[in-house]
């Protein structure tokens, strides 16, 4: 819903049969507007995340790829996105416990000013290419993934997924609508259970590997393909 006006523009210009949408709110303003329209989630190609040869310098690594958003995150501390860093990075970092940083450079000014959490130099890597990004979903110890909104989730979700990677994200209602947390893949709704959650999952192997198998297992009802048929079953050809 942050861009209705613009898409709304572009909808109204370019008249399309139908429009699919992410967002729930925009849904209800498409129907208002007797637009026809579908929720399409995100999801993932197999071509591109995929379980690999597991590299060993991202082995043990708690990892955080993606971008800083300054914008949301240092003023909007009730966004989804503040709420997930806070309870799911902040905790980690004042306990000591090391997390790798992949993504633009803002991320240390972002944690200093919002979180008051100082990211070492050695933990902050800069950008990688998309293509790396598999390698390291798949080979590190946990992925931590905010979630930016309640009523979708991230593109990133699914890609790590699709890896057989291990997430540890934000707990939110569209997380419970679409997997089973603590099966096919770890939520924390605050920093105490972030930390055991962590604690939890580094003593106990089978269990973390257990989430790994499932994680792979359920990502395959989400990949593009998937969301192709779903378009096309919506046409009457």
């Amino acid at each position: 819903i942050t861009w209705v006006n613009l898409e709304l523009n572009l909808i109204q210009a370019s008249k399309p049969d139908i429009v699919f949408t992410v967002c729930p709110d925009m849904l209800e303003v498409l129907k208002l507007k007797q637009i026809p329209c579908y929720i399409l989630p995100y999801a993932f190609s197999p071509q591109s995340h995929f379980p690999c040869s597991q590299n060993v310098v991202y082995a043990n690594m708690i990892t955080f790829i993606g971008c800083a958003y300054p914008e949301v995150v240092c003023s909007r501390p009730f966004h989804y996105r503040t709420k997930s860093i806070s309870n799911l990075i902040t905790p980690l970092i004042q306990t000591g416990k090391r997390i790798d940083f992949w993504g633009d450079t803002r991320h240390k000014d972002v944690f200093h000013q919002c979180f008051n959490c100082d990211i070492p130099d050695e933990w902050s890597h800069g950008r990688c290419s998309y293509e790396k990004t598999n390698e390291i979903y798949n080979s590190c110890f946990i992925n931590i993934v905010p979630q930016n909104h309640n009523y979708h989730l991230t593109k990133r979700t699914f890609e790590i997924l699709g890896a057989g990677g291990f997430i540890l994200t934000y707990d939110t209602s569209e997380i419970k609508k679409i997997f089973t947390p603590q099966k096919e893949l770890v939520v924390s709704s605050s920093t105490k259970q972030t930390l055991e959650l962590v604690d939890y999952y580094e003593n106990n192997p089978e269990a973390y590997s257990e989430i790994r198998k499932n994680a792979l297992i359920a990502s395959q009802n989400h990949t593009y393909k998937q969301r192709a048929d779903f378009i096309i079953s919506k046409f009457d050809l």
